[in-house]
C-alpha cells in the first residue's frame, strides 16, 4: 500500500539534491585533476627531475612494522644519484600521547637498524612543511588513504613532487578504498604485487592501471640482515622449543569495514595454551599496530596495557610490536587472522593456521581466497590444539600445497629482489635506463 506518507518517508531517505550535485561536482573535478595531472603535470616534473644529479627521496613512514622500503632504502643509499630521508608521519586516530611514542618508537627503530636520516620528527604533523623543508623530488607513502597522506592537489604540484606508493600490506581484498585513493590516482608509480593487484586497480581506480608496475611484494625474506637473529624476540635459547607466533588483526571494533579480528574470542585462550605448552613451545605476540589504540576504545588504557604486560612477563611469551621481518624468520610457525600475512608467511613455507571468526563473511578476491585455502583452517580451540601438536611433532601434510601456490602466484620477481626490481621501473621511467 503506497501514499502521501510512504512518499515522504521514501523522500526523507535521499539526500538533498544540492548534496548530490555537491558530490557529483566533486568526482568530476577528481577526475579531470587526475587527467590533467597525467598529460601535463607529471610529464613537466619528470623532465625536471631527469636533468638533475641527485634526487631527494622522502619515505614516510607511520609504524615499524609498516615499513616494506628497507631494500630500496638501502640501494638508494649506496646510489650516488639519490639521497634518501626518512620522515614520520602523524596517525589521525590517535592521541597525541600515541603518537609521541609511537614516533619514539620509530626513532630507535630506525636507528637500531642503520637507517637514516630521520627528520621531520619534532612534528609529524607537519607533512608539507617537513617536505617543503627536506626538498623532496619524491615521496614514497606507507599508506594511500587522506587520513595519512593530507596533502591537496594544490600542494602536491607546490612541492612539484613525484608519488611512489608500495603496499604496507599483501591486499587480499579489492574494495575501492584500498585502491581508488587520490594519491594512488596522483601516483606517478603504484608498485603492486602481481597481476591480479594491477587487474584489481585497473577496474577500481578513476586512472585505470596507467601507472601501475608489478614488482613483486618485499616479503620477509627479503630482510637486508644475513643472519636471523634468534634473541631479538624470542626470550628462550632452548632449541627444543618450538617458536610460534600469534597475530591478530586490529579489526575489533564493530564499525570496522574488515572484521577479519578474533582476538575478542581469543584473548583469553592464547594465554592459557602459553601456559599449558610452557615446556614446548616458546609464544610470540604479534598484535596489529592499531589494535592497541582500538581496545582503548574498548577495555580503557588500563586494561588493554595489562594484557600487553602478561605477554612480556609470562616466562615462555613476548611481545613484538616492532618490525616482523626478523620474526617470521625466525619461528616455526603462525596462528593468525590477519589479511596480509596470509600471503607473507607463505614465502616462510612454514606450518601456518588461519583463525576465522564466527560472524565473518569472506570478502578475499580469488587470491586469497586460494591463499586461505592453502592454511590449516582453525574455528576453535580444539583446532589450535591440534595444530600446536603437529608443529610440536615436526609434521606438516600441507607443505606441497603451500609450495604450489607460492610457485604459481607469487613467484613474479624473475630472479631480481623487489627493491631492484623498484630501482629497474624508476630509472626507466626517467629515461636514466633504456
Amino acid at each position: 500500500m503506497t501514499g502521501p506518507h510512504t512518499a515522504t518517508a521514501t523522500q526523507r531517505k535521499l539526500p538533498p539534491i544540492p548534496v548530490i550535485i555537491r558530490v557529483i561536482f566533486g568526482r568530476i573535478k577528481r577526475r579531470l585533476q587526475y587527467a590533467y595531472h597525467r598529460a601535463f603535470f607529471l610529464p613537466g616534473v619528470i623532465k625536471q627531475k631527469r636533468k638533475k644529479d641527485v634526487l631527494k627521496i622522502a619515505f614516510l613512514a607511520l609504524t615499524p612494522g609498516m615499513w616494506k622500503y628497507d631494500e630500496i632504502f638501502q640501494l638508494m643509499r649506496k646510489d650516488p644519484r639519490f639521497d634518501p630521508v626518512i620522515i614520520p608521519i602523524d596517525n589521525p586516530d590517535a592521541t597525541d600521547e600515541e603518537n609521541r611514542a609511537r614516533v619514539c618508537e620509530l626513532t630507535g627503530f630506525f636507528a637500531s637498524n642503520n637507517l637514516g636520516p630521520f627528520v621531520g620528527h619534532e612534528d609529524p604533523r607537519q607533512l608539507y612543511e617537513n617536505l617543503q623543508r627536506t626538498r623532496a623530488d619524491m615521496v614514497f607513502l606507507c599508506q594511500p588513504y587522506p587520513s595519512t597522506f593530507s596533502l591537496t592537489y594544490r600542494q602536491i604540484r607546490k612541492l612539484g613532487i613525484l608519488i611512489g606508493y608500495l603496499p604496507y600490506s599483501f591486499g587480499t581484498t579489492a574494495f575501492k578504498w584500498g585502491y581508488n585513493n587520490p594519491a594512488q590516482n596522483f601516483a606517478w608509480i603504484n608498485f603492486y604485487p602481481t597481476q591480479s593487484h594491477r587487474q584489481d586497480a585497473r577496474r577500481l581506480t578513476s586512472v585505470g592501471d596507467k601507472n601501475v608496475r608489478v614488482v613483486g611484494y618485499p616479503n620477509p625474506k627479503d630482510s637486508m640482515r644475513k643472519t636471523p637473529d634468534f634473541k631479538q624476540h624470542w626470550k628462550l635459547g632452548d632449541p627444543a622449543l618450538k617458536r610460534v607466533i600469534w597475530a591478530t588483526h586490529y579489526s575489533v571494533l564493530p564499525q570496522s569495514a574488515l572484521l577479519f579480528s578474533t582476538f575478542l574470542e581469543l584473548c583469553d585462550t592464547m594465554p592459557a595454551l602459553a601456559k599449558k605448552y610452557a615446556g614446548k613451545i616458546q609464544f610470540a605476540f604479534k598484535p596489529h599496530p592499531l589494535l592497541e589504540e582500538k581496545l582503548h576504545k574498548i577495555w580503557g588504557v588500563q586494561r588493554t596495557q595489562a594484557y600487553y604486560r602478561q605477554w612480556e612477563e609470562m616466562p615462555n611469551t613476548c611481545l613484538v610490536t616492532d618490525s616482523y621481518q626478523e620474526l617470521f624468520n625466525t619461528s616455526d610457525a603462525l596462528v593468525h587472522d590477519c589479511g596480509s600475512f596470509t600471503i607473507e608467511y607463505l614465502y616462510e613455507n612454514k606450518p601456518v593456521m588461519y583463525l576465522t571468526r564466527k560472524d565473518r563473511a569472506s570478502i578475499e578476491t580469488p587470491l586469497g581466497q586460494m591463499a586461505i585455502e592453502a592454511h590449516y583452517p582453525g574455528r576453535s580451540q580444539q583446532d589450535i590444539e591440534r595444530f600446536l601438536e603437529m608443529v610440536i611433532a615436526a609434521q606438516d601434510p600441507m607443505r606441497a600445497q603451500r609450495d604450489a601456490f607460492c610457485a604459481q602466484y607469487l613467484n613474479v620477481t624473475r630472479g631480481h629482489s623487489v627493491g631492484e626490481n623498484m630501482m629497474r621501473v624508476i630509472e626507466q621511467e626517467l629515461g636514466w635506463k633504456a
